[in-house]
């Protein structure tokens, strides 16, 4: 099981981007974008925004979506 949280929030660090960047980039609420990296999901309304933010988010640092897809909808 991957540490969702941390890997997501290593590999934006890796990438040199702060959260107001990777947000502007993905058009992400900056909220979203840290409520994602402390896996705090009680901002996301629904599962099928997740599975999309969650999608962007990786696309955007270089990381495969699908096994974060999976940890947030089990």
């Amino acid at each position: 099981m991957i540490e969702f949280g941390k890997s997501l929030r290593a590999a934006r660090e890796t990438k040199g981007l702060t959260i107001s960047q990777l947000a502007e980039s993905t058009h992400i609420l900056s909220q979203i974008v840290e409520g994602l990296e402390n896996e705090d999901f009680s901002k996301i309304v629904a599962p099928i925004y997740g599975r999309g933010f969650i999608k962007l988010y990786c696309e955007a640092v270089g990381l495969e979506p699908q096994p974060f897809i999976e940890q947030f909808m089990a």
